[in-house]
């Protein structure tokens, strides 16, 4: 006893004496993601560090630019804690989209990896370097798709957005829904603009979507196409025990369309004719809709653009309002007929008025074209008239300043013939014989 009490005295002084440094931190690094890459598909890479001892890590993940394109996430990482422990922590969550050919490959690396730990001391902390991890990827042939394959369903509204973007026009869309019965209105007008006909399964039932049969869907944000089989004992009194199935919408009131909804008739077999009545709930009365006949695989479908409380059943409630009046399934399917027919007229008629519209707008600009280039020519006329007028005033004065030059040289040359010739003589004559006849007068 007293020599085990002597051993460990005499360790705890060289403990005291020649204290252990403490151990280095340590760590180990690791790439995760796909080995292989179709061209132009993404791919999600993870660094993860399992440190020993330490507080913090840092990593840079490196990648090919030639080979990858990064699409999301921040290629450097850093982790760091107030005590030093041992874990596995997530450090880089990158998705790269493969740019490269078939054939290539590209590389992933890490740089400036390290971690660190808590001294106490002075410096507080000190790091250690790391050894790199590295990942190799491949481009891969793609998978020749099969054609005889069933297309998996998409899940999401957002999901649902993205495939209606890609879809061809006219093509039928198929989405399985969970828990998440509010459409947005985004989609709706996505289905409108690209034709394309969705079918959602929400489980117990499906709602299909005919963008042809929607009307105004303008300010709706989202609809609710929740859809309960709840049986109510109001309602099963009001139809006295006769309602097979009950159907209670949550959204309330008119829809921007007619829809259909299909669900499972467990109550009924193949080839059975039910009977669709809206139940007014304050009124206690019930009106009749639509008839069905189950079909060969057991299911029911009923088109309606107004949601509230529906009962089906399988005869005719005596006491109900607009009752069918024996009308026959193929005479509502030949007015549904009629109603297209008139849709159809009324899209013709539209497309005629534009075209009418457009002649209408053709003629206006022709009819301005027209009235400017008479515009035109009268203010050319104008001008003409204009200019003739001048020129018979200066015509008239160019006239009358001929005149009096032909006068004032006919006065010239009067004058000028006057002092000249014969008038010259005639006139000198004339002078001697007045001057002759004044001084006879004188003499006598």
């Amino acid at each position: 006893m007293k020599k085990s009490i002597s051993f460990l005295i005499i360790i705890m002084l060289m403990l005291t004496l020649f204290p252990m440094q403490p151990m280095a931190a340590s760590a180990s690094f690791s790439i995760s993601g796909p080995s292989t890459l179709v061209t132009g598909e993404t791919g999600t890479y993870t660094v993860k560090v399992t440190v020993s001892d330490a507080a913090a890590a840092q990593a840079t993940l490196n990648y090919d630019s030639n080979f990858f394109e990064l699409v999301s996430g921040n290629p450097t990482g850093v982790w760091q804690v107030e005590a030093n422990k041992s874990t596995t922590v997530t450090l880089i969550t990158v998705k790269l989209k493969c740019k490269g050919g078939i054939g290539t490959s590209g590389s992933l690396s890490l740089s400036n990896n390290k971690v660190s730990r808590l001294t106490g001391g002075a410096p507080p902390s000190e790091s250690v370097s790391c050894g790199g991890a590295s990942k190799k990827v491949t481009v891969g042939v793609p998978k020749t798709p099969d054609p005889n394959a069933t297309p998996k369903p998409l899940e999401g509204w957002e999901i649902v957005e993205a495939a209606a973007d890609e879809a061809k026009e006219g093509e039928v869309i198929e989405a399985v829904m969970k828990d998440d019965y509010k459409i947005p209105e985004s989609l709706l007008k996505q289905l409108i603009d690209n034709k394309n006909k969705l079918i959602v399964d929400f489980g117990t039932y499906k709602c299909t979507i005919d963008p042809a049969k929607l009307t105004d869907i303008k300010g709706i944000k989202s609809l609710n196409l929740e859809l309960s089989f709840e049986k109510l004992d109001e309602v099963s009194e009001a139809a006295g025990g006769l309602d097979t199935y009950q159907l209670h919408f949550k959204h309330s009131g008119e829809l921007p369309g007619m829809l259909q909804f299909t669900f499972k008739a467990e109550g009924n077999a193949p080839g059975d004719t039910v009977y669709l009545y809206y139940y007014y709930g304050e009124a206690n009365v019930m009106e009749g809709k639509v008839s069905a006949v189950v079909d060969e695989n057991g299911m029911l479908t009923f088109e309606i653009y107004h949601c509230s409380s529906y009962l089906v059943t399988s005869e005719i409630l005596p006491d109900a309002i607009s009752n069918f009046d024996n009308k026959s399934a193929q005479e509502l399917e030949a007015a549904n007929a009629s109603l297209e027919d008139a849709k159809a007229t009324i899209e013709q008629m539209q497309i005629s008025l534009g075209e009418a519209d457009n002649q209408i707008t053709t003629l206006s600009g022709e009819l301005a074209e027209a009235k400017a280039k008479i515009a035109s020519e009268e203010a050319k006329a104008n001008e003409e008239k204009e200019i003739d007028k001048t020129d018979s005033g200066v015509s008239a004065v160019v006239y009358i300043i001929s005149l009096l030059a032909a006068a004032l040289i006919s006065v010239l040359l009067t004058m000028l013939l006057c002092k000249t010739g014969i008038f010259k003589k005639l006139a000198d004559k004339r002078m001697y014989e007045h001057k002759e006849s004044k001084r006879t007068e004188k003499q006598g």
